[in-house]
């Protein structure tokens, strides 16, 4: 019973729009995963300040527009070669301030970078060629670590 809104190319500001516009509307979730970030940083080049600010600005949205949801938040993913490149600095920079959701207990965080990263913190098979796009094994290993939380927010 579950249902992907998500659309290729989204930022953060776009999902923001679709939230503030009826996009949940019809809808009743109990959970709501939120995977959202990457294309910020990497099409769009905006700063960690500004992704996260993105992010919790869309976590505020989904707590005011589905209040009975669970919104659990995967941080971007780690995007780029090798652990200097720019865009993954940025991406562990987001990772770092996002982890303030479960302080807040708006959210839970969740920080998927050890299922797409080897032990030298290089894409592993889970990341395709361009660093950039998880393969089919990456979207079975984001789901597999998402499971449990997943399914404990659901029997609550």
């Amino acid at each position: 019973k579950a249902i992907n809104l998500g659309v290729s190319g989204d930022r953060t500001e776009h999902l923001l729009y679709r939230i503030e516009h009826g996009a949940l509307a019809f809808m009743d979730p109990k959970v709501i995963v939120l995977q959202i970030g990457v294309n910020n940083v990497a099409a769009a080049g905006h700063t960690a300040h500004e992704t996260v600010a993105g992010i919790k600005a869309v976590v505020a949205s989904l707590r005011e527009h589905e209040p009975q949801a669970k919104v659990v938040v995967c941080g971007p993913f780690p995007v780029g070669a090798t652990p200097d490149d720019p865009r993954r600095v940025c991406i562990n920079a987001i990772h770092d301030q996002l982890k303030s959701l479960n302080k807040e207990k708006s959210a839970l965080y969740v920080d998927l970078r050890m299922a797409f990263l080897d032990v030298r913190q290089r894409p592993n098979d889970n990341m395709a060629g361009d660093a950039l796009h998880i393969t089919p094994a990456g979207k079975d290993a984001w789901l597999s670590f998402i499971y449990f939380s997943v399914m404990d927010l659901l029997s609550r």
